[in-house]
C-alpha cells in the first residue's frame, strides 16, 4: 500500500443485540421479535377484514355489530400487546392497552342483549383511554424515541374516535360501524406492515449469522 493512498476507516460491528431501524413508520412500529412476524400479519389481516366488513355492512343489527366490534377490540388489544412498539417503548405499555381493549371486547361479546348505547359507551371509553395512553407515551419519549410520532398519531386517532363515540352514544348503527371500521382498517394495515418489516429484518439477521 502506498503512503499516498487514503486510509479507509474500518467499519465497526454493531453491539450484540442492536437493531437498526429505518426512518419509515413501519420500522418504528415493528417490535424486536422477528420470529413472530406471522402473528403480526395474521392479526393485521384479521383486523383489516373486520374493518372492511364493518364498512361494507353499515346497516347490520346491533347484535351482529357488537360481535364484530368485540372481536376487533380483542384483535386490536393483541396487536398492541404483541406487535406494535419500537425499541424504546416499554413492554408494559402495550400490555396495559392490550388488556384494556381485550377486556372491553370480552365484555361486549359476553353481553348478548347489549344495546347500541352500551356498545357506544364501552367501545368509546376503550378507544379514548387507549388514545390517552399513546399520547402520554409520545410526550414522555419524544426526545429519545424515534417512534414517538407514531404513538402521537395513534393516540390522536384513538382519542378522536373515542370522544366522537362518547359524545354521540345514541348514534345510529351506521355511524358506529363507520368509526370502528375506519380504526380497524388503519390498525390492520399498520400491523401487516410491521409484521412484514419484522420478517425482513429477521431474514437479514439469519442470513448474517449464516
Amino acid at each position: 500500500m502506498s503512503w499516498s493512498e487514503p486510509i479507509e476507516p474500518v467499519p465497526t460491528a454493531p453491539p450484540p443485540g442492536a437493531v437498526s431501524y429505518g426512518p419509515g413508520v413501519v420500522d418504528e412500529l415493528a417490535g424486536d421479535d422477528g420470529g413472530q412476524w406471522w402473528l403480526a400479519v395474521l392479526l393485521g389481516l384479521m383486523m383489516l377484514g373486520l374493518g372492511v366488513w364493518m364498512l361494507a355492512n353499515l346497516v347490520e343489527s346491533v347484535v351482529v355489530l357488537a360481535i364484530v366490534i368485540g372481536v376487533s377490540l380483542i384483535a386490536g388489544g393483541l396487536i398492541d400487546a404483541f406487535v406494535l412498539g419500537g425499541p424504546e417503548r416499554p413492554r408494559w405499555v402495550g400490555w396495559i392497552e392490550g388488556l384494556l381493549l381485550v377486556g372491553t371486547g370480552i365484555v361486549v361479546l359476553s353481553w348478548p342483549d347489549i344495546t347500541l348505547w352500551v356498545l357506544a359507551i364501552t367501545g368509546g371509553l376503550a378507544l379514548a383511554l387507549g388514545g390517552v395512553l399513546h399520547l402520554v407515551l409520545a410526550l414522555v419519549h419524544r426526545h429519545h424515541d424515534p417512534g414517538w410520532r407514531v404513538d402521537l398519531a395513534l393516540g390522536l386517532l384513538g382519542l378522536a374516535l373515542g370522544v366522537a363515540v362518547l359524545a354521540w352514544p345514541e348514534a345510529t348503527i351506521l355511524v358506529l360501524a363507520l368509526l370502528f371500521g375506519i380504526r380497524a382498517v388503519l390498525v390492520g394495515l399498520l400491523a401487516i406492515g410491521a409484521g412484514w418489516q419484522m420478517r425482513r429484518r429477521h431474514s437479514g439477521e439469519v442470513a448474517a449469522v449464516a
